[in-house]
């Protein structure tokens, strides 16, 4: 299994944990909190060898 399938998986669980566990009036505060992480981590990702 390969790295990108793990991290995929892994956002896929976080981000749906995210959704279960806050109302729907948090799901736009935790998008803007979680789109720099995921920036940040797609720069990691793509930069790092």
């Amino acid at each position: 299994m390969s790295l990108n399938k793990v991290t995929e998986m892994r956002m896929d669980t976080i981000m749906s944990g995210i959704i279960n566990l806050a109302n729907i009036d948090m799901v736009p505060i935790a998008i803007i909190v979680l789109l720099p992480v995921l920036w940040f981590l797609y720069l990691k990702c793509c930069y790092l060898p």
